[in-house]
């Protein structure tokens, strides 16, 4: 009898698993796929942002926060991850309890619908034709100043401050005009 119930367990992690895989490769394919950001990285992009102690990091398309877990551990910044699937959120939380950090909230919404939180940075990994839609949202939700650093891919009317290459990615550090 208990070999059956192991029996359910494993079909059911099974099913589970190729769940969640049919749906990141379909999410990748009709949005932009998830792809984890190396703590290298996530470091690069936070020195280029010149993150300071106390203030407040957003990333759009956070997925499971490896960018924010770096800005609120190694800088000692707050961070909103915003992340509109909602299996990364979960697993963003459970990271989040794990290493018990109160620094970081995560919300499940759309970058382009939710509200724009105050932010003193706001990182970014996201194709070209999304980052040209989520420009004008940037401008017009923050204030001059506040600085945008994204890895791999540009923005065409922030203003552009410098960049750096790390692990053959490009990180560009912009600010809203």
């Amino acid at each position: 009898m208990l070999s059956v119930w192991f029996a359910f367990i494993a079909i059911g992690l099974m099913i589970i698993s190729l769940l969640t895989i049919l749906y990141y490769i379909v999410m990748g394919i009709v949005g932009v796929p998830w792809v984890r950001t190396s703590n290298k990285i996530a470091e690069k992009m936070c020195e280029i942002a010149n993150v300071r102690p106390g203030e407040t990091v957003v990333d759009f398309g956070s997925g499971t926060g490896s960018l924010l877990f770096c800005a609120t551990t190694k800088f000692r910044a707050h961070g909103i991850g915003i992340e509109a699937r909602f299996l990364l959120v979960v697993m963003s939380y459970i990271k989040k309890i794990i290493r018990r950090n109160d620094r970081i909230v995560f919300i499940c919404g759309d970058m382009f619908k939710t509200h724009h939180p105050y932010a003193d940075v706001i990182a970014v990994y996201l194709f070209d034709s999304v980052n040209a839609k989520l420009e004008p949202l940037l401008i017009q939700n923050y204030s001059s100043g506040t600085r945008v650093v994204s890895r791999v891919f540009q923005f065409k009317k922030l203003t552009f401050i410098k960049k750096d290459i790390i692990c053959d990615d490009i990180i560009y550090l912009y600010q809203i005009p």
